[in-house]
């Protein structure tokens, strides 16, 4: 459902898949990502610099270890062996 000022409130059938967006659909993706953006914000700001500095280190550490993971199994179904 969305509105428009002086015209009235519409149902728009649910965008199939591998269609693009209409600009309703963006601009609500785009409010919830900004909604989501401060909420993190909100949730980081008390932490001091070196605490910030000591998360940013620990989500690149996951990062390399999701990237491996992902590159055997990746590498397993495509029938490659990976000798460390």
């Amino acid at each position: 459902m969305y509105a428009v000022k002086g015209r009235g409130v519409f149902v728009r059938q649910a965008p199939e898949p591998g269609k693009h967006h209409g600009p309703i659909t963006n601009y609500l993706l785009r409010d919830e990502i900004a909604r989501e953006a401060r909420a993190a914000a909100a949730e980081f700001a008390d932490l001091s610099d070196d605490e910030l500095l000591e998360r940013e280190a620990e989500l690149d550490r996951r990062w390399v270890t999701i990237r491996e993971e992902h590159q055997r199994v990746f590498n397993e179904r495509r029938g490659f062996v990976h000798v460390k």
